[in-house]
Parts: C-alpha cells; sequence; structure tokens
C-alpha cells in the first residue's frame, strides 16, 4: 500500500507541484522591486510611445532596445524624449542584476524547498504525524501498512525514523510543528486527523491547539507526559484524545519487575488495562476452584485457560476445576491483578520458630 501510494504521489497534480515551486523561486522582497521597475519601465515605454508617435509594436520595440541596450542616441530629439531615454537606460542597468538575483536566490530557494518539503500538493483525507522518533516513527509505518496516506513533521533534518519515511515515500516537513505555517505545509487543513507524538509537552500542545484553529473539526491524538495534565488538556480544549505515554508504560515496566508475563497494555479512558498470563501454584487459593472463580467484575475478566503444556482453550467451561500448573490469559486492571496473584500464589511457608499449638487440656 505504501509504494502505490508513492507511485500515486508522483503522478498527481503536476502542475500544482510546478506551480508552487514557481511560487517560492523568489523572496518577497525581491519580486516587489522587479515588479517595481518593470513597472516604471512599462510607463516610460508608454510616454515614449506616445512622444514619438509610435503604435504599440513598435513602441515595444524601441523601449526594449533603449532598455537592454542603451543605443540610438540622438541629440537632436526633443528634451522630453532625451529625459526618457536616460531613464530607460538606468533602469536597464539596474533590471540586469536583478533578473540575476531573481536567478540565484530561486535556484537557491527552490532547492531548500525541496529538501525541507515545503512544496508539496494539496492533500486530503490524510494523517499529519508529527514527532518522528520512536513512538511517531511506529505510528507512521502502522498507518502506512493500513494504506493511510502520511505527511510527518520534525523540527530536526534527520530524526530517527527519516530513513524508513523516505523508505515509505513519506513526505518528511522541517520545521516546527508549533508554527501555524508549518502546519499548512502539511495541508492540516484538509487532514483526517492530527497525531502529535513528539517528546515536547509545550510543543505538542501549541500544535494541536493551532491545528484545531486551522480546522476546527481536526481529530487530534496528543501525546503529554504528565498524566493529569493531559486529563486537563483534553476537557478544556476538547482534543479527543490525549494520552500520557509515562502513565501508560508504568504497568508494564511495573509488571516487568515483578517478573510478570504481560502481553499487552490496553488504555481505556484514563486507566490501563493489562493483558497478563498468571501461573497457578500447587495449594493456592484457586488451586483446586473453578474456572468461573477468576472472573471480577469491573476488576478481572479470564480470556484463556491451558493446562501444563497444552494449547490455550478460548472458551473455558466456567465449572471446569483449576489444578496446579494451569495457566490463566486475563485482561485486568492493577488492583484485580494483584489480587489475582495473591490468590494464584504458593501459600507461605511456615515459620519453624512460631510455637505448636496448644492441646487442649483434659
Amino acid at each position: 500500500a505504501a509504494r502505490r501510494l508513492a507511485r500515486a504521489r508522483r503522478r498527481r497534480r503536476p502542475l500544482t507541484v510546478l506551480l508552487r515551486a514557481v511560487r517560492s523561486f523568489a523572496t518577497r522582497k525581491i519580486g516587489i522591486a522587479v515588479i517595481t521597475l518593470l513597472a516604471v519601465i512599462g510607463v516610460l515605454g508608454w510616454l515614449n510611445g506616445r512622444a514619438t508617435h509610435a503604435n504599440w509594436g513598435d513602441s515595444l520595440y524601441l523601449t526594449l532596445v533603449t532598455t537592454l541596450s542603451g543605443q540610438d542616441p540622438d541629440p537632436n530629439k526633443p528634451v522630453a524624449q532625451q529625459v526618457m531615454q536616460v531613464v530607460l537606460n538606468l533602469a536597464g542597468l539596474a533590471l540586469i542584476p536583478l533578473i540575476t538575483a531573481v536567478v540565484v536566490d530561486g535556484i537557491v530557494n527552490a532547492r531548500l524547498a525541496l529538501h525541507s518539503g515545503r512544496i508539496q500538493p494539496e492533500r486530503s483525507r490524510h494523517v499529519v504525524v508529527v514527532g518522528l522518533g520512536n513512538v511517531g516513527t511506529r505510528v507512521m509505518a502502522q498507518l502506512c501498512d493500513f494504506g493511510v496516506e502520511v505527511v510527518a513533521i520534525d523540527k530536526v533534518p534527520e530524526p530517527r525514523g527519516a530513513a524508513l519515511a523516505r523508505r515509505l515515500g513519506v513526505p518528511l516537513i522541517v520545521g516546527d510543528a508549533a508554527l501555524e505555517e508549518t502546519l499548512q505545509a502539511a495541508s492540516v487543513g484538509t487532514c483526517q486527523a492530527l497525531v502529535v507524538v513528539s517528546t515536547d509537552d509545550e510543543t505538542n500542545l501549541q500544535a494541536a491547539l493551532n491545528g484545531r484553529a486551522v480546522n476546527p473539526e481536526l481529530q487530534v491524538v496528543l501525546r503529554l507526559f504528565d498524566g493529569h495534565f493531559a486529563e486537563r488538556v483534553q476537557q478544556a480544549f476538547g482534543i479527543g484524545i490525549s494520552r500520557s505515554v509515562s502513565y501508560l508504560a508504568a504497568p508494564s515496566f511495573a509488571a516487568a519487575l515483578l517478573d510478570r508475563a504481560v502481553i499487552a497494555t490496553i488504555p481505556v479512558g484514563r486507566h490501563a488495562l493489562l493483558v497478563t498470563e498468571v501461573s497457578v501454584a500447587a495449594g493456592s487459593s484457586l488451586d483446586g476452584r473453578p474456572v468461573a472463580a477468576v472472573g471480577r467484575a469491573e476488576s478481572v475478566r479470564l480470556l484463556a485457560h491451558a493446562r501444563a503444556g497444552q494449547r490455550l482453550d478460548w472458551a473455558p467451561d466456567p465449572r471446569l476445576v483449576i489444578v496446579a500448573g494451569d495457566r490463566l490469559t486475563v485482561v485486568a486492571r492493577r488492583a484485580g491483578l494483584n489480587a489475582l496473584l495473591r490468590e494464584a500464589a504458593p501459600p507461605p511457608p511456615e515459620d519453624p520458630a512460631a510455637p505448636a499449638p496448644r492441646q487442649p487440656e483434659e
């Protein structure tokens, strides 16, 4: 899908790309100077034609020859014609270096624009991904796998995902995503979603708000570090989804430290659900109880059950008795998972130093 999109982009709207390149060919100041000078030459040429009583073709010819070559001096001409000829000669002297400046400046600007991705055809229904770090690169790759057209933005010319973006044919715009002109270059006004996943919270928030300013109906996925701040931003600004990476990753890190086999972490609202596998130890509270005893309302849900050395059963009988060595695949919240782990753990060893229970007296 990514290769098809890359080929389609090369064939799509070549005239639009050419017009954008021409528009970025020269700077604004040089363009104004050239237009002003051409206007002066045009007015003087019209006056010269009126003075010589020439038609528009002869007047254009005389104006161009006088401006570019400065020839045909004639002291017998009227004073008005001599003044206009001198002014045209001076304008011609100024026009040659301006043309040179326009050509040089245009070539430099066009190469810089092509390198930074500013010359892009208008797009629609694409997804703009801001930040090509670890998270942004994976998001970009998965969207391309799904056949979704992607435009990437990063303030670093060679971010971590630049090589993959080139391989997938994803345009990379180098610039500050917090600036509205950078978002405009990525056609945020016509995209279907804006995914802001850089490592700078301030830039992420500014990019999301500027994207909403350009397109009030824009769907925004926002990455923020602090979980409480992400919740407040989502409620205050109406951001579609705001996620704290540290908040979502904390359960996985904690589970890894405790040697839990965490399969996946699923964000639901402001909470994270853990998909994990729990082994039942001999003598535990779950040993000998039915499978139905595993589930808890709004806390733990059993997904699959497997005997030791056997494959997972994704629809176990609730009356099936759990034995030591069974593996339970569950989706649970952190509190529910902790309670389940305590029930699946072996009983604590007896303390030999503890006093023996007293025998009843006869």
